[in-house]
């Protein structure tokens, strides 16, 4: 006689189907969750992909960093770099500002924004290169703010881009392409040929900190200027991708190396730093050249006052300084004819 108390297989199964659509169920619920908050609720990291358009009918459109609004707080009156890039050159200039650290970001908006920038009218892109983020094969950038970069690319992928900040409801990130903080920490640091550490072996002094010295000054320089610079290096590769992109959209690119504080940087380290940034901004200039767009190269051209006072020399700009670079991009786009 069969137990009452026993179950078959045969007797459990239908539940199983029930499960696993139950599962489902919420799966997609999640999902179109997701994508709603999304839709209601884009992503802001000071701008959104929806509300540049209207930057492209601009004459000039500066694509930047932070370079373009950071300003010493001493000083009075101040203006962005692009706002002094439109009143040196008497045009309107629209101003989209990315991080600079991973280039492909510039990339990345270029690629997603095309067919709007291509219905738009004729316009001249300026583009910022900043040396400190051409190190080594590019994977480990010198920023330690991977996660944030990460997620500024990630709007650019549309069907991802709901579950690509840390989901609203798991808080799961589920999709971060290229993010290795590891492998950056794990990186050999390099100084005139030799390791001297890895990149775990340095305190992150990017920022304004207490009893700075001398000694943590080089380091950053180090850090920062000091590391070779590989042809397989991921923003040199992006940075010619965009100025192919931009081209094939029939758009004038102008890529402005920007200035370093470099007389700091030699007083520093007994003058090795000036070579490695002149080699540097020579590979760069002939990449973007190669890629068919101009090249502005500033990199050396301002003294160390013309630069916000900081704990290593960096490459923000106090209100001359930005208002010479804006009069020297200014004159270049309106002397300089483009390529064909």
């Amino acid at each position: 006689m069969k137990n009452p108390s026993s179950t078959s297989n045969s007797d459990r199964a239908p539940g199983r189907p029930a499960f696993f659509a139950a599962l489902l169920l919420v799966a997609a619920l999640a999902a179109a969750a997701e994508f709603g908050i999304d839709a209601l609720w884009p992503p802001k990291f000071g701008w959104t992909i929806t509300h540049m358009p209207h930057e492209y009918a601009k004459s000039i459109v500066f694509l930047g960093d932070s370079i373009d609004a950071s300003f010493d707080h001493d000083e009075q009156d101040s203006l962005p770099l692009s706002t002094l890039v439109s009143v040196a050159s008497d045009h309107k200039v629209g101003a989209v500002a990315l991080g600079g650290y991973d280039m492909r970001l510039f990339r990345d908006y270029i690629r997603e924004m095309a067919g709007k920038i291509a219905a738009g009218p004729t316009n001249t892109w300026v583009l910022t290169v900043n040396l400190a983020n051409y190190s080594g094969d590019g994977r480990t950038p010198w920023t330690r703010n991977k996660l944030h970069i990460a997620d500024m690319r990630q709007l650019f992928h549309r069907p991802l881009r709901a579950f690509a900040r840390p989901m609203r409801i798991f808080q799961f990130p589920s999709y971060r392409p290229d993010l290795r903080p590891e492998e950056d920490l794990r990186r050999t640091i390099v100084w005139q040929g030799r390791p001297i550490g890895r990149n775990r072996d340095f305190p992150d002094t990017r920022f304004k900190i207490d009893d700075v010295t001398d000694d943590l000054r080089r380091e950053n320089v180090i850090l920062r200027y000091g590391q070779p610079l590989s042809p397989d290096n991921l923003n040199l590769r992006a940075t010619a991708e965009a100025a192919r992109l931009l081209r094939a959209i029939g758009r004038r690119a102008v890529f402005c190396i920007m200035p370093c504080d470099v007389q700091r940087c030699d007083a520093l380290l007994d003058g090795a730093v000036s070579p490695i940034l002149d080699e540097k901004a020579a590979t760069v200039a002939a990449t973007v050249r190669g890629a068919g767009a101009e090249v502005l190269d500033m990199h050396a051209a301002f003294p160390h006052e013309f630069f916000i006072p900081d704990q290593y020399p960096n490459e923000h700009l106090r209100n001359a300084g930005r208002s010479a670079l804006a009069s020297a991009i200014a004159d270049f786009i309106a002397t300089n004819a483009p390529p064909p």
